[in-house]
């Protein structure tokens, strides 16, 4: 088994995370052990599903079925000296997602961009023809599959995931505050920033290049963000400006990212504190492509 490099978690000084309490995460021998339990259950809902895919054969409705395979998020298995999700590094986000609909969708089609799990529903009503009828907040992943992907309003090829720490409590309180850690993810091509809700959060953001650091062990901002270079000082403003403008279109008539009561009162709203932050030196001028 291979046991991620990131099971040293000396880089997390550089972050907001700290590893699992239990020394075992970051004991390679009792990691490798783990991943053995891991995998035997990923192979038993391997045959579970070929039983289920062996049975649309048998009755006639391959060809009249859409199938979807994915899951809610990944597990760390010892990264980051972590066991489970909990945190925006990719071994905790990264989740299977595959469509199979024959005679529509290509056969062994890969497609390496990043998606978001609120777009499946979507998906599924457009390859069933209802389309007309959605209402979310998703767009279809079709546009990919079919090379379509056309939108002239606005960038849609990044994804933004949002994690509140916070837990509800007896009498209607709420277990800790948006003072520590980190609440949202905006991730485009291969870059990945990470940062809190509120400006004055004195956590580290983070800023991860995943093409040449694909364990996240190099945080390109962290303590030495009021030094970073003018190229990732571009890349940090350039997927907040992402993430701002994406608060903006959800946002809505209640004001989800604008109002200050959907943080339980804390902040002065979403757009307000993530427009606010900069823990790195501004720049006047920035370069936006992200490639």
């Amino acid at each position: 088994f291979c046991v991620p490099p990131s099971i040293d978690t000396t880089h997390l000084e550089e972050t907001p995370d700290k590893p699992d309490k239990n020394p075992k995460i970051q004991n390679v021998d009792a990691v490798k052990e783990w991943m053995v339990s891991y995998y035997a259950m990923v192979e038993e809902v391997d045959e579970h599903i070929g039983r289920l895919l062996r049975k649309l054969d048998e009755s006639g409705l391959r060809k009249k079925t859409l199938v979807v395979f994915t899951s809610d998020h990944g597990e760390s298995l010892g990264a980051h000296g972590k066991k489970g999700k909990g945190t925006f590094f990719e071994e905790a986000i990264r989740a299977p997602l595959m469509f199979r609909l024959p005679g529509v969708i290509p056969k062994g089609k890969e497609i390496n961009i990043p998606t978001s799990s609120i777009d499946v529903f979507s998906t599924v009503l457009d390859y069933t023809g209802h389309a007309v009828h959605d209402d979310s907040d998703g767009e279809s992943l079709r546009r990919f599959i079919d090379e379509s992907n056309v939108n002239p309003s606005h960038d849609h090829e990044f994804v933004v995931s949002e994690w509140d720490v916070r837990k509800p409590a007896k009498g209607g309180e709420l277990t800790n505050n948006l003072m520590r850690g980190a609440n949202f993810m905006v991730v485009k091509d291969n870059w990945k920033l990470v940062i809190p809700k509120l400006e004055s959060n004195l956590s580290y953001d983070q800023l991860y290049d995943l093409a040449r650091d694909p364990f996240e062990m190099n945080n390109l901002l962290g303590s030495n963000a009021k030094s970073a270079s003018k190229e990732i000082v571009g890349k940090a403003e350039h997927l907040k400006v992402l993430l701002h403008e994406w608060m903006n279109r959800m946002d809505g008539s209640k004001g989800l990212y604008s109002n200050p009561v959907f943080n339980a009162g804390e902040g002065r709203g979403d757009i307000t504190e993530v427009q606010l932050r900069r823990t790195w030196n501004s720049s006047p001028i920035w370069v936006s492509d992200t490639e």
